[in-house]
């Protein structure tokens, strides 16, 4: 994630959060500050952290949601814990924030999972779905995304679910035929997201009818990004899929030979994309021609983030690349040791 000063905030794999000079690299926080047995840490951060009125909200594999000063990178309150097994519960999906609420999907056990809204400021927990007496939902590794008054999340068992922000009440439920691990984006009334059974849906965001957009060669894993015409839709079978929301067609793919889990940004009129092929290619929006590439030492996974014409890049090797793509440069390159004493 970047702020919209000069800092650039990472979430390590061995469970640290990171705060880096966008213009330079250079460290500049550590959450926790040293990595040991006896510290609390996150378990290991799959999710974006997400940053509001200079807090960052974050969840961890560890089932545990931090409320954290961007500042310093210091805890403003007690972590929240959700319920469930010691050794299978976690989040993976990045927190959503919305006016005075936080929602987490999360999971419970190995099988098994809920949706949690937690008061922004007391960062108490408000309610949760299912409650806390009835029977949970399947796993949950999507990212939760609002709109308006409602939340909607999938899980690994196949359903999409709407529920309201005030009091967890269902609205309503879509199954859409296989396990969703991605978070959903709302454009225009409509609901976006791919699955496992490798088809990519529009649901209906007042009841949940759903209608398969495409069918891909792979599962849908990453987010998606959209200029507002086109959705950017990345899947595993190494492609990049540009679908026009107003035709509701493909307009286009772009062969990214690797495994794609990396959401895309949009830089102006030009897409970013990464995958496992340990090469980013900058495309032209519209049509997909590729105008630009460069290379990484590893697959790239985290989503992409851009500020300006600067788009940063987290490889799996450890590294973080700040490049132009307007200079078609790299401007640095920096490793971070999460196990660093700092």
């Amino acid at each position: 994630m970047v702020d919209g000063g000069h800092v650039v905030y990472v979430g390590s794999m061995e469970g640290q959060l990171l705060a880096l000079d966008a213009e330079t690299g250079l460290f500049r926080a550590a959450f926790p500050s040293v990595l040991d047995e006896d510290e609390e840490v996150f378990g290991a951060i799959y999710a974006t952290p997400v940053l509001r009125n200079g807090l960052i909200y974050l969840g961890g594999f560890n089932g545990k949601v931090y409320n954290i000063g961007a500042d310093g990178l210091l805890p403003r309150t007690p972590s929240f814990e959700v319920n469930g097994d010691e050794l299978s519960k976690g989040i993976v999906g990045t927190v959503a924030v919305s006016g005075d609420k936080i929602v987490v999907g999360a999971s419970e056990s190995a099988e098994t999972g809920r949706i949690y809204v937690l008061n922004a400021e007391s960062f108490n927990e408000s309610c949760r779905y299912p409650a806390s007496l009835d029977d949970s939902i399947g796993r949950v590794w999507s990212g939760p995304v609002v709109d308006d008054s409602m939340a909607f999340v999938g899980d690994l068992s196949h359903r999409l679910y709407a529920i309201s922000l005030d009091d967890c009440s269902l609205q309503w439920t879509a199954d859409l035929n296989g396990g969703i691990a991605s978070t959903p984006l709302v454009v225009d009334g409509d609901l976006y997201v791919g699955t496992f059974d490798r088809r990519f849906y529009r649901v209906d965001i007042d009841d949940g009818t759903a209608e398969v957009v495409f069918q891909a060669g792979g599962w849908f894993w990453s987010g998606i990004a959209t200029d507002g015409r086109m959705l950017f839709v990345p899947n595993m079978d190494g492609k990049l899929y540009a679908v026009d929301i107003a035709s509701g067609t493909v307009a286009w793919e772009f062969d990214t030979e690797g495994a794609a889990l990396s959401a895309p940004v949009i830089v102006d009129d030009r897409v970013v994309v990464a995958s496992d092929s340990k090469v980013v290619y900058v495309l032209q929006a519209n049509s997909g021609a590729r105008l630009w590439e460069f290379l990484v030492n590893a697959d790239v996974r985290a989503p992409l983030m851009a500020k300006g014409s600067v788009v940063y890049v987290s490889s799996l090797d450890h590294k973080i690349y700040a490049v132009d793509i307007d200079a078609r440069r790299t401007f640095w390159r920096e490793p971070f040791d999460t196990k660093a004493n700092r």
